[in-house]
C-alpha cells in the first residue's frame, strides 16, 4: 500500500490535533512565569500536613515535556503551606502549571495509612502571570479526604488571598 504526500500530511495533521489539550493552555513571550499561591490542605475537616508538593512545567509540543520546577515539604503552619515563585520558561511554546500532592490522609477519619496517597491538579491559568511578579495571590483549599487517590484528580476550591 503506498500513502501518497497529502495523505501523509492529512494524518501528521490529524495526530497533532489529537495530541492538543483541550484546556487553554498560557504563553509567555516574557519567557517567565510568576505565582503566588498559599494551600489549605484538610483532612477529614481538620488542618493537615501533607508530605509532599511538587511543581511541575508541562509543555505540549507534539508530545508532553513535564519539568520539575518546584519541591515543598515544609508547612507554614499546620496544614498550610506558600509557595511564591518566578521560573523561567520556554518563551513563545504553550504550558500548563500540574501540581502533585502526596499525602497521608485516609479518607475514613478513624483509619490511617503508610503508604502515600496522591492527587494531582492543573492549577487555573490566572493563577499565575507572564508579566507581573505582583498578581493577585491565590488561596488553593484542598480537602484531601475528598480528592482521588494514586494520582486522580485533586478537590480543590480557589479563592482570592485578602
Amino acid at each position: 500500500m503506498k500513502i501518497n504526500q497529502p495523505s501523509l500530511f492529512i494524518i501528521f495533521i490529524v495526530i497533532l490535533l489529537l495530541n492538543v489539550e483541550t484546556t487553554r493552555g498560557k504563553v509567555c513571550y516574557t519567557a517567565s512565569v510568576y505565582a503566588d499561591w498559599d494551600f489549605n490542605f484538610t483532612c477529614n475537616g481538620k488542618p493537615f500536613n501533607v508530605t509532599d508538593i511538587y511543581v511541575d512545567i508541562c509543555y505540549s509540543h507534539f508530545w508532553k515535556t513535564y519539568v520539575p520546577i518546584q519541591h515543598i515539604k515544609t508547612p507554614t503552619s499546620v496544614g498550610h503551606y506558600n509557595l511564591s515563585f518566578y521560573q523561567h520558561v520556554h518563551g513563545g511554546i504553550v504550558f500548563w502549571l500540574y501540581a502533585r500532592i502526596y499525602h497521608l490522609c485516609h479518607p475514613t477519619e478513624n483509619e490511617s495509612t503508610t503508604w502515600p496517597y496522591h492527587c494531582t491538579f492543573w492549577p487555573r491559568v490566572d493563577t499565575y502571570s507572564c508579566s507581573s511578579p505582583y498578581l493577585i495571590p491565590f488561596v488553593m483549599h484542598i480537602d484531601l479526604s475528598k480528592s482521588g487517590r494514586y494520582g486522580s484528580e485533586c478537590h480543590v476550591i480557589y479563592k482570592h488571598k485578602h
